[in-house]
């Protein structure tokens, strides 16, 4: 009796031994040309890499224009637009930040996040008043400041538009390669061989790098807006003041 129950244990097990060999023989050797392909796909990227314009000469070769250096008031995208979906942590990141630099956050969780939300009220605040500064330092209007805001929406949504299509293009060209032969039905029950509706442009979600970077506002500012906008950077999350360039 004993030994009989050894042999059904014994063959129950060579019989899950045997239908993993056969799922992994599936992976490795049938499909193993395009899980390769995925994994190469995984690991590349695409970066944009900006590059510097040459000098201006004339006909004795001598410079007529060229790259000099300045500094640009950039802020981050998130602090543009704070109240897209993709902009709230880092907004919530950053408010909890400021709160924490003055002191530990105590009360109930809901205290908490309360406390919170009010200082990124607090910081939305901030950032009005860092507009109006960069309209009034760079001798602009509100509305031009604005302008330029907008514009740097509609371009990092374009962008995003653009990302988002390639990616479900690609996704969709793949799914419509795949084999389409039918699949024995204990074939199909062994490995799975479900035939999905395809993919949903839905689905995607979509980061591009121009969400999370600074963008430039104010180009080759002078020393008193330097001066001026510096004080608000410790106040206002996302402002930067870097190295760039203008053409002289």
């Amino acid at each position: 009796m004993f030994e009989r129950r050894i042999k059904i244990l014994l063959t129950v097990l060579a019989g899950f031994i045997v239908l993993l060999l056969l799922r992994a023989s599936w992976l490795q050797v049938v499909q193993g040309a395009e899980w390769e392909r995925r994994a190469a796909d995984s690991s590349r990227h695409v970066t944009d890499l900006e590059t510097s314009r040459g000098n201006i000469v004339d006909y004795r070769n001598r410079i007529v224009a060229e790259d000099a250096p300045c500094i640009d008031a950039a802020v981050d995208y998130r602090a543009i637009d704070p109240d897209a979906e993709d902009s709230k942590e880092w907004v919530r990141n950053e408010a909890r930040r400021r709160v924490l630099a003055r002191g530990p956050l105590k009360g109930s969780k809901d205290d908490r996040t309360l406390i919170v939300d009010q200082e990124i009220e607090r910081m939305k605040a901030d950032w009005k008043v860092m507009w109006e500064t960069m309209a009034k330092v760079s001798g602009k209007n509100l509305d031009e400041i604005v302008g330029i805001t907008e514009t740097i929406k509609r371009r990092v949504e374009m962008r995003r538009k653009y990302v988002w299509n390639r990616k479900f293009e690609a996704a969709k060209e793949r799914h419509d390669n795949e084999k389409k032969e039918p699949t024995p039905g204990w074939l199909r029950w062994l490995v799975d061989d479900t035939k999905s509706p395809g993919p949903q442009i839905d689905s995607f979600k979509v980061l591009v790098s121009e969400q999370t970077e600074t963008h430039a506002i104010l180009h080759a500012i002078d020393n008193d807006a330097y001066l001026v906008l510096d004080k608000l950077r410790e106040r206002c999350p996302g402002l930067e003041l870097k190295k760039g360039t203008r053409r002289s």
